[in-house]
């Protein structure tokens, strides 16, 4: 991962699909420890939302890596937000996974839980399931 994490600075654009159907999506990253958090928003969001923010601020208190993006149409990629499906954001989300290292900890808002389960059905990932830190035995 890149160190540019802050969202005053300018993202890492990435080309993903195929030469008709390309498109240039808006990363930002940070390096720290592993598991890092990768970021998948929500429907019409960006990653510069309260959300994504109020995460990476926690990423960078931990000193975790931190990874998120905006799906095109969506923030600061190209696109056209109409031209947007669920199949196609994933897409993207999935060229990302590389990105955000060694067993990374998918957190999605909305629509990006869907997409982070679809990520986990798909593809070569896996999961452990997380119960709050409150939650009875």
């Amino acid at each position: 991962m890149t160190n540019s994490a802050a969202s005053d600075q300018e993202p890492v654009f990435i080309e993903v699909g195929e030469v008709n159907g390309q498109r240039r999506i808006a990363v930002r990253a940070r390096e720290g420890a592993v598991p890092g958090l990768f970021w998948l928003g929500g429907f019409n969001s960006d990653m510069k939302g309260t959300k994504a923010e109020a995460l990476s601020a926690f990423a960078a208190a931990t000193g975790r890596a931190f990874l998120r993006f905006d799906y095109s149409g969506h923030g600061e990629s190209d696109g056209d937000f109409e031209a947007g499906t669920i199949s196609r954001w994933a897409e993207e989300a999935a060229a990302m996974v590389a990105l955000a290292g060694e067993r990374p900890v998918l957190v999605g808002s909305s629509m990006g839980g869907w997409i982070a389960s679809t990520l986990v059905r798909l593809g070569d990932l896996t999961f452990e399931f997380l119960p709050p830190e409150d939650a009875q035995s």
